[in-house]
């Protein structure tokens, strides 16, 4: 019996109290980290019955840090790091008074962020870019500003700017940092990042006077040179030795050294209008003073004869007219003493290669000293190298001509073009190494250099050459692949699109040429022997160097009988005309009489006509063919060799696309293919909203497209303008690059069982167009139609992915991207208005059994003369007893003990009240009470616990002075007490 009210128990209780699966607790926004400053909103949902049914509280680490009130959502603003925590949420039913909490939440809140700036190079070339990256924590729901100045100008926000990485191209200093929420909470500014542009201009450092050495006391003026950038205004840093000397708008720096200089200078300039863009840093340039020194003049690793060289001694001690210079080659005298410190040789020869010293004598003292050697080198007079890279362009293009000598310094060019019809002509305004030329004829080019302006051989010839992309082609008439003996063909040389330019054309045969002249025909007699190829190029008249391809070789050929198909085309399709042309090649035609053959067996018996034309073939035309020729005064006859006519069905075209989806301002090539020869082409466009036209001013296989729609093509040829069939369609989508997106309102990351979420379409810089949205879900079409909005309502079973795209209303083919896919959920939850409609029957039906099932027991434990002392705990246990009694009461052998609970032994007694024996099963009850005081229940219920009131109908039973009491019984539902019922 006892067993069973345990049960009946735990089931009400269970049945009455309910569970907290489906109380919810969001944080608004859903970000992963807060950061001190910013507002966050705490969502309690109890997902059962109506919002004001409930009272809510929040607790934070289990402790309220919210008391209860009528509110579901609380916003903390400003929060600070102490608010990092668990938070709970808790409803307090009020008619019921029932409680239940949501699982624990997180909430972090750290430090305000500093944003971080990285750039890939920080110094970009003249037209170039680079990527700027904005790092935030992914917190979620940062935007970014961004900031630019100069040295010049102050900081100003790039106003168009929002992303987390940008494309600059100006040079500058930049910062940024982010920003989210509805408060536009900001963090820290980025550390600064300077963006610089580099030119690729060379820069040098000249010197004057331009010595290696200097001597002390004396000064050298430095002079930072940019090449190519002699008009530009420069501002000019230098450096001694790594560190800076000098900024300024003055491109000289002078020097003044003594006995202990030995320094390296190298210069940089900066635009004075824009101080991030800045050329390289130059070649660093040694200044030093030294002893004797033996400079040559000019400064060339090479001479050539004829070239002139200056030696120049210098004692750097005492003035020059105190010494007599020698001068010596190969150890021995050269020059022999004299007071002329500077010594000129003219013209020099190969032979004055050697190794040269000075060296002083010291009139006063007699003292020599002398410099260290200095290598002349003197080679033949060299000949120009002249390269291009290709020496044929197109129309329009250009080509890079290079004249090259050996690096032995000081060269300038001179460079000379003439045509076939114009004399040798000086290009007088280019100096330099390497010129750029768009005009065909033939270069040549030398070097110079010196004051006497010593020349170098002058190069090869490189001739030029334009090349038109135009077609060449060549047409026979008559249009005979072979030809008979003693007849004439004549061949035309055409350039297709150049009809109404005078060209002179060149003709060849096997390779070799036969005729250049201004008419483009080429008659050619054939005899027995001949089987000769033609080819032809065409070049303008007043440009010989302006000049078509070769067209492709001709054969001209003699034979005996032939058998010719007109068109003659590889492939023929049902419904076209063929006609077989038979030529004896010898005597008159109406001398023959012509029979054509098919696989071997009579196709067309012997008539008197040499040509046939079969109309309209069919596929079983298909086949060998021969024409054989009888000759009506002698009987003989004699036969062709065989043709193939080749007949399939009715083609139909292959149209293909580069890709379908083109870019806005975009353009694709479609191409329509058809076997074999002859075809024109017919192309047709419509979209959704116009019907299919034509194309009127396309017929080729190929065409350029940049409007959106849906394309097909057909191909025609011959005189009847034979159709094929027509493609299929192909769709051209013109395709936007905005950021498509979709929100959500309610912003939930799940839903519950009959709830709506509206879902809308965003197109980012789209917002002022009219578009026509597609909502898909899980892949497939659920809407289609001029409202961005898509209501959805969940049940149970949702749990889908949704995406939309966008179109121009009045232009379907052009569409933006998908956007990423949105999920839409239910949560997982027990169905609040079924469950409570059962608990509210069963919860009542079972208070009643379990006040009858009391009721029986206490009648039970009456008529057995149970007794019970003072409890304090209710706890029902069952257990075994072999020989226990009531006078066995010491602790240690009760079957149940502790401090706080009260055990009764129950006896069994006859009739006449005397103890009966012990009963093999004794049960005892384990009682744990909670007194709340007379007629009172608890003020402060334990969450999870069912409290029922026993009235227990024994006065003046029990112990002496017991009062009468009402006795709870706390029954726990949770996992806390396994062992409590």
């Amino acid at each position: 019996m006892t067993k069973v009210l345990g049960f009946i128990l735990v089931m009400n209780a269970l049945l009455c109290c309910g569970h907290a699966e489906g109380t919810n607790l969001t944080i608004d926004p859903n970000w992963s980290t807060f950061h001190p400053g910013e507002r966050v909103t705490f969502i309690c949902d109890m997902n059962e019955g109506k919002d004001t049914d409930w009272e809510y509280e929040i607790k934070k680490n289990g402790e309220q840090f919210l008391r209860s009130n009528p509110y579901k959502s609380f916003t903390l603003l400003p929060i600070q790091i102490d608010h990092s925590d668990e938070y709970q949420c808790c409803g307090l039913r009020k008619s019921s008074g029932d409680t239940k909490c949501s699982d624990t939440v997180s909430l972090t809140v750290t430090a305000q962020p500093r944003a971080t700036l990285t750039a890939g190079p920080t110094t970009i070339p003249v037209g170039g870019s680079v990527t700027l990256s904005c790092y935030l924590p992914p917190t979620g729901g940062w935007k970014y500003k961004w900031f630019r100045k100069t040295k010049n100008t102050p900081e100003v926000q790039l106003t168009d700017e929002e992303n987390r990485d940008i494309n600059v191209a100006q040079g500058g200093i930049y910062r940024c940092l982010g920003m989210r929420g509805n408060d536009n909470y900001q963090s820290l500014v980025s550390d600064e990042v300077s963006i610089t542009i580099s030119f690729s201009n060379e820069v040098v450092v000249t010197r004057q006077p331009n010595w290696p050495h200097i001597f002390s006391g004396e000064s050298i003026t430095l002079t930072c040179e940019v090449r190519g950038g002699e008009t530009t205004e420069w501002t000019c840093e230098w450096r001694r030795d790594g560190k800076p000397v000098k900024v300024g708008n003055n491109k000289h720096l002078t020097v003044s050294v003594n006995e202990s200089s030995s320094e390296e200078y190298m210069c940089q300039c900066r635009r004075r209008d824009d101080w991030f863009s800045v050329t390289k840093w130059s070649e660093k340039i040694p200044v030093s003073v030294s002893d004797a020194v033996l400079t040559i003049d000019p400064n060339w690793s090479t001479f050539h004869p004829g070239d002139r060289v200056t030696f120049i001694c210098d004692m750097n001690e005492g003035k020059d007219t105190d010494w007599e210079y020698e001068i010596k080659k190969n150890g021995e005298q050269f020059l022999r003493s004299n007071p002329y410190k500077s010594f000129t040789l003219l013209p020099i020869q190969i032979d004055h290669s050697d190794e040269y010293q000075c060296c002083g004598l010291r009139k006063s003292s007699g003292d020599t000293k002398c410099s260290d050697t200095v290598s002349l080198t003197v080679t033949a007079q060299p000949k120009a190298t002249l390269t291009a890279g290709p020496t044929t362009i197109p129309v329009g293009g250009s080509v890079t001509l290079s004249c090259y000598l050996p690096p032995t310094g000081g060269w300038k060019y001179k460079w000379f073009r003439k045509t076939k019809n114009t004399p040798e002509v000086q290009l007088t305004d280019e100096e330099n190494r390497d010129i750029n030329v768009a005009q065909a004829g033939i270069y040549r080019c030398l070097g110079m250099r010196g004051n006497e302006n010593y020349h170098s051989l002058v190069s090869d010839e490189v001739s030029i050459t334009i090349s038109f992309s135009n077609k060449v082609v060549v047409t026979r008439q008559p249009n005979r692949p072979q030809m008979f003996s003693g007849e004439s063909i004549t061949l035309t040389c055409e350039v297709r699109g150049g009809e109404t330019t005078e060209w002179t054309c060149e003709w060849r045969r096997d390779g070799k040429p036969v005729k250049v002249g201004n008419n483009k025909h080429l008659t050619v007699s054939v005899n027995e022997s001949s089987s000769e190829e033609y080819m032809c190029q065409c070049r303008l008249r007043d440009d010989w160097y302006s000049v078509t391809k070769w067209s492709e070789k001709i054969p001209v050929s003699v034979s005996g009988a032939i058998l010719t198909i007109d068109p003659n085309w590889s492939t023929f399709h049902s419904g076209e005309r063929v006609t077989f042309i038979c030529d004896m090649n010898e005597g008159n035609d109406t001398d023959w009489e012509y029979e054509i053959k098919k696989k071997g067996e009579q196709f067309l018996h012997y008539n008197p006509h040499k040509s046939f034309t079969l109309l309209p073939i069919q596929i079983d035309h298909s086949g060998e063919y021969q024409c054989c020729g009888h000759r009506k005064i002698s009987g003989d006859t004699k036969c062709s060799d065989t043709v193939s006519l080749t007949v399939t069905a009715q083609p139909k075209p292959t149209l293909t696309a580069g890709p379908t989806i083109i870019p806005v301002g975009g353009n694709v090539t479609l191409s329509c293919s058809l076997p074999s020869a002859g075809w024109k082409y017919k192309w047709y466009r419509k979209t959704k909203n116009t019907p299919e036209v034509q194309l009127t001013d396309e017929e080729n296989r190929d065409i350029n497209v940049a409007q959106a729609g849906i394309y097909r093509c057909l191909g025609m040829r011959g005189n009847e303008n034979y159709q094929s069939l027509v493609s299929d369609e192909v769709s051209i989508t013109i395709s936007f690059s905005n950021k498509v997106f979709v929100t959500r309102q309610p912003n939930r990351p799940q839903m519950f069982s009959g709830e709506s979420i509206t879902l809308t379409c965003e197109v980012r810089g789209g917002e002022t167009t009219e578009w026509t949205y597609e909502w898909r879900r899980d892949g497939t079409t659920v809407k289609v139609g001029n409202d961005k909005h898509l209501t959805v309502s969940v049940n149970e079973s949702s749990s889908e992915e949704y995406m939309c795209q966008c179109r121009l209303r009045d232009d379907w083919h052009s569409e933006t991207k998908w956007s990423e896919k949105i999920p839409v959920s239910v949560s997982v939850s027990t169905p609040v208005s079924s469950s409570s409609d059962v608990l509210m029957i069963i919860g009542p039906v079972g208070g009643i059994l379990l006040v009858l099932l009391l009721l029986l027991l206490w009648y039970y434990r009456r008529s057995k003369d149970l007794r019970c002392r003072g409890w304090k705990l209710l706890k029902i246990s069952c257990g075994v007893n072999n020989g226990f009694n009531k006078n066995d009461t010491d602790e240690s052998s009760s079957p149940l003990h502790g401090d706080d609970h009260i055990y009764e032994l129950v006896n069994f007694s006859d009739s006449s009240g005397n103890v009966a024996d012990k009963p093999r099963d004794a049960t005892y009850s384990l009682i744990e009470l909670k007194n709340f005081g007379k007629e009172s229940i608890p003020n402060e219920p334990v969450e999870g616990a069912v409290y029922y009131r026993l009235e227990s109908g024994m006065k003046g039973r029990g112990r002496p002075g017991a009062k009468e009491e009402a006795v709870y019984s706390e029954i726990n539902s949770g996992p806390e007490n396994n062992n409590t019922i």
